[in-house]
């Protein structure tokens, strides 16, 4: 267990740090920003120029900050190489059906901090995203030191080189939310979550994060002398080093319905009458499971599966029913309880994908509509999900699953006789599926 204080240089160290990104994310003049759209629109393919409007799209959010007012929204498509200072209240998300035809992720392709939020910065709102491939000599994901709240998304494979956390850092007096949200593979010599002001995790997973730490220290969830974080209705488990530390008695504290594989529940504070203990939550690797991010999903016969009785409110958040980082329905079918974690376990019901394309034939560059229907092998129930187009190994474009029907529309299919083929993610109670159709592509 670490000390609750750090030494002196290091915070020096730290405020430098947090000065600079003040000063990088505040650079645009405040009445250009006043001025600016409401809704903003980042692509892999766009470029930064103009207002990033969904016609011509920017190429960085970091962009996009210099030109968006105080509660914007900025919506994301594809995978953006990125270091992005938020110096104003503004909600970063995938923007649905984009350019880039794939969810938002923000890379910080191993050369620094992926998102920092100023200090004092109240209203910032991450939604739907992956923040990966941070590393920094403290936190490669996520830096807060304002008020911050990540819903659905997922933050994995940062590192960081000091003693902080790899994966998100909640600064000193900073005060974080993470909802149905995912923190794992992150590694270093911290922990995938530091917490150093005030934190509420719900609903959520923390696992698989490493440390290079000394034995028993780093891995899970820290939180430091002084500060609180509560944890509800979240999953913290396999987490090597350690799944949870606190610099003293009561720095991390339980609303009820957590679970760990931890011999005891002390060192997480899970000492609720509801909180599970010595569990193996049976999690399966970091993959798509449907949504726009990855999750790590419990076998259908994990102990955090119908745990939750419905309704439960936690911490003042309803978390059955709801529905879980895919967007899939809390209770999953099948069940009359929700489970612990970011990810809902459902009983998978068998399904059938047909696909069909229109027009069947085509010249390169012509704009094809891609469709399926997903529909249960029994019972007259709709499955819900995503849907991936693909030939061979282009991606076409991707869809989600509305009433058993997807659509998506693409230009880029290869000349010759493609088989297109749609997949679909399961989701919701639904084994995943797929099915094909053929298209011809001739030259122009």
């Amino acid at each position: 267990m670490r000390s609750g204080r750090r030494a002196v240089g290091t915070l020096a160290l730290i405020t430098t740090t947090l000065t600079g990104a003040a000063l990088l994310g505040a650079f645009a003049p405040v009445a250009a920003q006043a001025a600016a759209a409401k809704t903003l629109y980042v692509s892999q393919s766009g470029f930064d120029s103009g207002t990033c409007t969904s016609a011509s799209p920017c190429a960085t959010v970091s962009y996009a900050l210099t030109k968006a007012a105080s509660g914007a929204t900025i919506e994301v498509s594809g995978t953006i190489n990125d270091h992005l200072s938020i110096a104003s209240p503004v909600t970063i998300t995938t923007w649905p059906g984009g350019p880039a035809v794939s969810p938002a992720v923000l890379d910080g392709t191993a050369s620094g901090t992926v998102v920092t939020v100023d200090s004092g910065v109240a209203g910032v709102t991450l939604n739907d995203l992956t923040i990966e491939n941070g590393s920094a000599n403290y936190t490669g994901g996520i830096l807060n030191s304002g008020t911050l709240t990540l819903t659905d998304s997922t933050v994995s494979g940062n590192s960081g080189n000091g003693d902080a956390g790899n994966g998100i850092w909640n600064y000193d007096q900073a005060t974080m939310t993470i909802i149905d949200s995912t923190v794992a593979n992150n590694s270093g010599y911290g922990y995938g979550i530091e917490n150093s002001g005030t934190m509420t995790v719900l609903a959520s997973t923390i696992a698989g994060n490493t440390s290079a730490f000394s034995p028993g220290s780093g891995g899970g969830i820290y939180s430091g002398s002084g500060h609180v974080a509560t944890l509800a209705a979240t999953i913290v488990a396999d987490n090597t080093g350690s799944n949870c530390d606190a610099a003293a008695a009561g720095s991390l504290a339980s609303a009820g319905y957590n679970l760990t594989n931890d011999t005891s529940g002390t060192a997480c504070g899970f000492t609720a009458a509801t909180d599970l203990v010595n569990k193996n939550p049976l999690l399966g690797s970091l993959a798509s499971n449907g949504g726009p991010t990855q999750t790590l999903l419990p076998g259908a016969k994990s102990p955090a599966a119908d745990v939750i009785p419905n309704p439960t409110t936690l911490h003042g958040v309803a978390v059955c029913p709801s529905t879980d980082q895919r967007g899939v329905t809390r209770p999953g079918h099948g069940e009359s309880r929700c489970t612990i974690g970011a990810a809902e376990v459902a009983f998978k019901k068998p399904t059938t994908t047909s696909v069909t394309v229109n027009p069947t034939a085509v010249t390169a560059g012509t704009r094809v509509i891609y469709q399926v229907v997903v529909t249960p092998k029994s019972g007259t129930s709709t499955p819900a999900g995503t849907i991936s187009f693909t030939t061979g190994t282009t991606k076409l474009c991707t869809a989600v699953l509305s009433g058993g029907v997807a659509a998506c529309g693409a230009t880029n299919a290869p000349v010759g006789t493609d088989t297109v083929t749609g997949t679909y993610s399961g989701g919701d109670g639904y084994a995943s599926s797929s099915g094909t159709a053929t298209l011809t592509v001739t030259t122009a």
